[in-house]
């Protein structure tokens, strides 16, 4: 493994780990109530996916802007886990058009997102994280239904969450700060606040069936 590589692999093989924990919880708590299950094995999955196709990228990495089957894995799971993020919370919290509406969205801009990550191979590094950002934001189209649906401790968790990975798409975007390149750089920031609202969604969801 590339040396530079060390931090962003064993901190998203950590998140993988912990968000198969996370799923077997989700499941737990939520046993025999068959349609919470199947919305927490999508979500769990999701996010299992993005960090365990992340370490592995990060582990075979050997060198910046490489184009890999991994590479292409790891950014079109990142699609895959805000749509995932996505599904339990409108499930629980919307009902009717607003529901289906908000769950059918995210899932098929990730058919685009895979799309586009497989045969726009040298797009500007810039576009990831506004498709990321816009894609992340789209609760802000229900917003109403779900201030009133929600319990205000899980609505402001929700917003968190997306506070957290917004300001992780503007350090990657931005490249900045950069405090120890290839030790601690912006990269590693990057990651850090992806597990920090992936940790805080999780907690979201977890209040949200027990």
């Amino acid at each position: 493994m590339n040396k530079t590589e060390r931090f962003s692999h064993y901190s998203h093989l950590g998140g993988a780990v912990a968000a198969v924990a996370g799923l077997l919880v989700l499941l737990a708590v939520t046993w025999g109530r068959w349609d919470y299950m199947a919305v927490m094995l999508v979500y769990g999955l999701a996010v299992t996916t993005l960090f365990s196709f992340s370490a592995v990228y990060h582990a075979l990495k050997k060198r910046e802007n490489e184009i890999t089957v991994w590479r292409k894995l790891d950014h079109i799971a990142i699609f895959i886990m805000i749509a995932g993020s996505y599904t339990p919370l409108v499930y629980i919290y919307l009902e009717g058009a607003w529901r289906w509406g908000m769950i059918i969205a995210p899932w098929a801009i990730v058919l685009l997102g895979v799309f586009y990550k497989l045969f726009w191979l040298r797009a500007p590094r810039v576009l990831s994280p506004i498709l990321y950002l816009g894609m992340g934001w789209l609760a802000l189209i229900p917003l109403k239904e779900l201030w009133i649906s929600m319990p205000p401790l899980a609505f402001w968790g929700v917003v968190a969450g997306g506070v957290a990975y917004s300001i992780g798409a503007v350090i990657y975007a931005l490249k900045r700060p950069n405090p120890v390149p290839g030790v601690f750089g912006f990269h590693e920031i990057f990651h850090v606040w992806i597990l920090i609202g992936a940790l805080v969604h999780f907690v979201v969801v977890f209040a949200a069936v027990v």
